[in-house]
């Protein structure tokens, strides 16, 4: 007597009936398994995505502050040279002073002299 729906028994494909079914709850358990392992990929994709993020936020901030820090260092510079050109113009000045002066003191010990 076979049961509908089977192979009746001593048949070749009644045989692989086992096997197909125990091949189908392997696949079955592999596939949890594989979706396990997909949604834990998700996840650390998304917390990589949310890292690179976070990194790429902190690179525009560094580069608005460097060039920030760039302005400052220009303006800074022009600053400087304009600071030493006016000290090689007083320098000059002060020589030109004491040449005067000195010019002075030596024409007033001239006339001190003739007096």
């Amino acid at each position: 007597m076979s049961i509908p729906g089977r192979w009746p028994s001593g048949h070749p494909l009644s045989a692989m009936g086992g096997l197909v079914c125990l091949l189908l709850m392997l696949l079955v358990s592999g596939s949890g398994q594989a979706l396990t392992r997909l949604e834990e990929d998700r996840a650390r994709l998304d917390s990589l995505r949310n890292a690179l993020d976070a990194l790429q936020t902190q690179a525009a901030e560094l580069a608005t502050r460097e060039e920030q820090d760039l302005q400052k260092l220009d303006r800074t510079q022009r600053s400087l040279s304009s600071t030493q050109s006016l000290i090689q113009e007083l320098e000059s000045h002060g020589r030109r002073l004491e040449e005067r002066s000195g010019r002075t003191r030596e024409s007033i010990q001239r006339s001190a002299l003739h007096l």
